[in-house]
């Protein structure tokens, strides 16, 4: 593989930051005003926030896209503002587990036509169900905090580690 020059690795890093910061923004967003249309204040308050950190992101990405390094900075903070506000979601979620709330909204569904019969078929009752529900949603917020941690660590760790070439890149333009 040929080596790559401090261009080639800046307009890669722009790219990212932009598919990065875009898609954070657009999916927390999408999910904060879902939870806001189901009256879900604290899941739109979080989702409102994960959002910022796209907005900060492509913060970053202008200011270099400006000729400014110091760009690189908001890219690497973004990472770990939304590695830190989803780790600390998914540990209040797991907190707050309501076992009542849970019932209430998983009864009807563990009756339905659908699923009784598949619970029946697999000897299931309905208090296993519940607590097959409850280590579901255990596992979810597990995962979610696992996999942000790795990519948004990742992510982090890979502009961090461009620094160099990125700052040469944009030494060696004119100034805007």
């Amino acid at each position: 593989m040929p080596t790559q020059t401090p261009e080639d690795i800046l307009r890669r890093v722009l790219r990212v930051a932009r598919l990065d910061g875009m898609s954070v923004l657009v999916i927390a967003g999408g999910f904060a005003l879902g939870s806001l249309a189901l009256q879900d204040f604290s899941g739109a308050a979080a989702g409102f926030v994960i959002a910022s950190a796209g907005a900060v992101e492509l913060l970053g990405r202008k200011l270099l896209l400006a000729g400014q390094s110091r760009g690189l900075d908001w890219l690497i903070g973004s990472q770990l503002w939304l590695v830190t506000v989803i780790l600390l979601y998914a540990a209040w979620r797991l907190q707050a587990y309501d076992p009542a709330l849970m019932k209430h909204y998983a009864l009807p569904v563990l009756r339905s036509e659908l699923v009784e019969p598949l619970l029946a078929a697999n000897g299931l009752r309905e208090g296993d169900a519940l607590r097959l529900v409850r280590t579901l949603y255990i596992i979810l917020y597990l995962a979610l905090g696992v996999l942000s941690f790795c990519f948004q660590g990742g992510l982090a760790l890979y502009y961090r580690k461009r620094r160099d070439a990125v700052t040469a890149a944009l030494a060696g333009r004119e100034a805007p």
